[in-house]
């Protein structure tokens, strides 16, 4: 992430402040009053069995409490219930004992775990199949592979085996299994889901039963099935349609390109004018691009017909489509293009209005397109370094506004689950918390940041990063390309992971926590400035007076230590982050070393990564 100067002034950092706050105080209390939001809730579920006696263990390994509204169990064809209330705290468990009538026959049967409890004023539930053996333990003769699957409210489970007519399928209960549709080799069950408006991975089973010889015998298997928020249909991805936002983006086009043509244009109206009107059409056909992208990227594997480019094309349409755009859409896109829309004029007039429009990088990006049919006639376009700037700020801006705003509403909501389902707070949640308030706080002020540029709050792009390797080694850290970028160093080198007492657990927890804390300092100096890619001015504040790169440093101790300590990562994906991290400040030294001020700023901080060190 790149530096900008900070003003002197406590009057200025009030304003910072302020404003961020006042962006995002709608969305947060809009968020914390909705019933309907999902918990982060994580329940495992374990079972043995002695005699008569079947006892069922419910793990809570969530931040918050757990309410259990009830949980039954299912053996040949009966079912045993207990079902008052159970709290369950976090990082607690809870045994429920059964006493079950022997089967008739001996051999294997399964047994059906279904536990039901709250979530956020919804009961949802989580089913696991399991084998109950009396006398011997007698599997079945065949076998089957459930494939993981990912539904947006309906979808299919596919499950294949010798013999599918043999298989049920076990899901939960609010997952209705509408069809089934089998063939030689594989069944297709078309299910749907009853529960909307969050994600939920749930474990699904499919269990076969036969009887030979007078002995009962169980077959097994399990997938995973993740429910999504359905995938909004172009309509719904923001209020303002496609059609109107084609001819708002024409329309400021034509009034430009009238503006330009006139000979008093550098007086301050048409000046205003002509700068609000070119930054509405990029924002109007941004928002246009936006909508439709994930539908032409879909359209163009049918004229490229190659499988490379296909596989990159669905993550990349799955990503357009999901989560890291829905709250964009849903809750920021229109209001925002709205004040836009209402307030950008009278911003102009009154506070930038003596720029003139030749220095005015929108306005000169506008003038290069306008130039684009010269190409054939007089074999050049209007370009310089001002339009430049212009279309790649533009790039910069249409990529991270809204992969930051989903994740700082989304960040919002999560929060949010934590004071709706209040936690047991002890050493571990509160460290959680803390994690979760330094990574909200970093995306809201990097999401301001990206929203907001003005010669007012001194937060005007100077330069954007030039180079190809550059962008590369940026967005190779972010969706969609993140999903395949990392997997060439996902490989087991030398197992880097060791068993840690509890104490040296705790201590790197609480490391942990404080590397975040960090990294949310390193935003905070950052404030308006903060963003990818480009150059803002240089400060000298925060955790910066140490090191020229401290957000990079936290970030990669916090990959080392989970790696180390928590067996989260292997050596292969440590070096890949590394790796790839100082690639992104080695160029981040090279486009910002064009600035006289950080060749100043080097100078009295010489250190990139750690003090003294490196």
């Amino acid at each position: 992430m790149h530096r900008g100067k900070l003003n002197d002034s406590s009057k200025t950092g009030t304003k910072i402040y302020l404003l961020a706050a006042a962006v995002f105080l709608i969305p947060a209390l809009l968020f914390l009053s909705n019933p309907l939001l999902a918990s982060d809730v994580n329940l495992v579920l374990y079972q043995q069995g002695k005699g008569d006696l079947v006892s069922i263990t419910v793990e809570n390994n969530s931040t918050q409490n757990v309410v259990i509204d009830s949980v039954y169990i299912e053996l040949d064809r009966q079912k045993y219930e207990h079902p008052s209330k159970e709290i369950i705290q976090s990082y607690n468990k809870r045994n429920f004992n059964f006493t079950v009538t022997f089967p008739s026959l001996h051999g294997s049967y399964p047994l059906i775990i279904t536990v039901r409890y709250l979530n956020d004023g919804q009961v949802l539930s989580l089913r696991h199949a399991g084998l109950f053996n009396f006398g011997e333990a007698l599997l079945s003769d065949t076998s089957c592979y459930i494939e993981d699957s990912v539904i947006d409210g309906n979808g299919d489970i596919i499950l294949k085996a010798g013999n599918p007519e043999r298989w049920r399928l076990i899901v939960p209960e609010e997952i209705d299994n509408v069809s089934a549709l089998t063939s030689k080799d594989h069944t297709v069950f078309h299910v749907r889901s009853r529960v909307t408006g969050f994600r939920n991975t749930y474990p699904v089973f499919a269990v076969s039963e036969d009887v030979s010889e007078g002995k009962h015998r169980t077959g097994i298997c399990s997938g995973r099935l993740t429910v999504v928020p359905a995938i909004p249909s172009q309509s719904n991805k923001g209020r303002i349609s496609s059609g109107i936002l084609l001819a708002l983006s024409s329309f400021f086009m034509l009034v430009s390109l009238f503006i330009l043509r006139r000979k008093d244009a550098e007086s301050h109206f048409p000046v205003t004018l002509a700068k609000y009107s070119s930054r509405m059409f990029f924002i109007a056909i941004s928002y246009y691009v936006l909508k439709n992208l994930d539908s032409w990227l879909t359209f163009s594997q049918k004229l490229i017909d190659w499988k490379i480019y296909a596989s990159f094309i669905k993550v990349a349409s799955d990503n357009l489509r999901g989560s890291n755009f829905h709250n964009f859409f849903n809750y920021f896109a229109d209001i925002f293009f709205i004040a836009l829309l209402l307030l950008m004029f009278p911003y102009f007039y009154w506070l930038n209005k003596k720029e003139p429009l030749g220095d005015d990088k929108y306005v000169s990006f506008l003038k290069t397109l306008y130039s684009l049919p010269s190409i054939f006639v007089k074999r050049k376009i209007y370009w310089n370094s001002h339009c430049k700037l212009g279309m790649l700020t533009i790039f910069v801006k249409l990529f991270f506004v809204p992969l930051m705003v989903s994740w700082s509403i989304s960040n919002i909501i999560h929060i949010s689950n934590l004071f709706n389902s209040p936690p047991l707070w002890n050493l571990y949640t509160l460290n959680y918390f803390l994690v979760d308030v330094f990574i909200l706080t970093d995306t809201v002020i990097f999401t301001v940041g990206y929203l907001i540029e003005s010669r007012f709050l001194k937060s005007e792009i100077k330069s954007v990063e030039p180079t190809f390797l550059g962008w590369l080694v940026c967005l190779w850290c972010y969706p969609p390309f993140n999903v395949f970028s990392f997997r060439p160093f996902d490989y087991p080198i030398i197992n880097i992971s060791i068993n840690s007492p509890q104490g040296l657990h705790i201590a790197m927890t609480c490391a942990i926590t404080l590397l975040w804390g960090l990294f949310a300092w390193a935003s905070v100096a950052l404030g308006f400035k903060a963003s990818n890619l480009t150059n803002r001015g240089i400060i000298k504040s925060g955790p910066y007076r140490f090191t020229r790169h401290p957000a990079y440093t936290a970030k990669v101790l916090i990959w080392v230590i989970q790696g180390v300590f928590f067996s989260q990562f292997g050596l292969g994906i440590l070096i890949g982050f590394s790796l790839i991290y100082a690639l992104r400040a080695w160029t981040e030294e090279r486009h910002l070393s064009r600035d006289a001020a950080y060749l100043e700023y080097k100078k009295t901080v010489k250190w990139w990564f750690v003090p003294g060190l490196l």
